[in-house]
């Protein structure tokens, strides 16, 4: 995938990229694995320190008055052959090709949501949040989008700001959005303007109005 945007992009844009490639490797690799942080490294490398006997001034000195070939063997046994833990190779492709080569050209609402998903995973809630906005802004300035469109992009950002802006928000720390409940009625209220006198008397619109009233009742903290 990397060498055909590599070699489309210029001329093509974002529909140089196979959307359902790139959803089924994520699908793959945010099923298959925890994204790897710095506190799970930390807290391993805490853990092999608390689990190493320290030497003992005994042991010291019974190294010393030793024979020196059985030094040798001795620290030769006690060397750590186990190969140090990497990022498997799958997860440091993926993020890479996201982050260097598909996220600059990504535009459209599908895109913008898929990436968002992968953000969620490496623990970036207001990354993520953001791109569910950018997606739903996309979506419902795109005059391709049907009510059915309109609709499911609201409700997936109605969706994120409501598990999204409550949590802390990465590197900064706070709220990722303390003002999610006021942006997501605001969202709704958008898409029932651009309903009013064509489909306000649709399923989709008694979803909308499902989807405010939803949000009139929640109570989440």
């Amino acid at each position: 995938m990397s060498q055909i945007i590599t070699l489309r992009h210029k001329k093509e844009g974002e529909s140089c990229i196979d959307l359902k490639v790139l959803e089924a490797l994520i699908d793959h690799v945010t099923g298959t694995w925890d994204y790897p942080t710095v506190d799970h490294q930390e807290s391993k490398e805490r853990e092999d320190a608390t689990l190493s006997p320290e030497p003992t001034q005994q042991s010291n000195a019974a190294a010393d008055s030793s024979d020196p070939s059985q030094n040798t063997t001795a620290n030769v046994d006690n060397i750590n052959t186990e190969p140090p833990q990497r990022t498997p190779f799958l997860i440091r492709a993926l993020t890479t090709l996201t982050d260097t080569q598909i996220a600059p050209l990504a535009s459209s609402g599908p895109l913008l949501t898929l990436l968002s998903r992968l953000s969620l995973w490496r623990y970036r809630p207001a990354e993520s949040l953001s791109l569910l906005e950018k997606a739903w802004r996309a979506t419902t300035n795109s005059p391709t989008s049907t009510p059915k469109d309109l609709v499911g992009a609201t409700n997936v950002l109605v969706n994120g700001y409501r598990t999204l802006g409550p949590m802390e928000r990465e590197r900064t720390g706070g709220e990722v959005e303390k003002a999610w409940r006021f942006k997501a009625r605001s969202a709704v209220r958008s898409v029932m303007g651009k309903a009013k006198g064509t489909w306000d008397d649709s399923e989709e619109y008694k979803t909308l109005e499902g989807i405010m009233e939803g949000l009139k009742n929640d109570k989440t903290e």
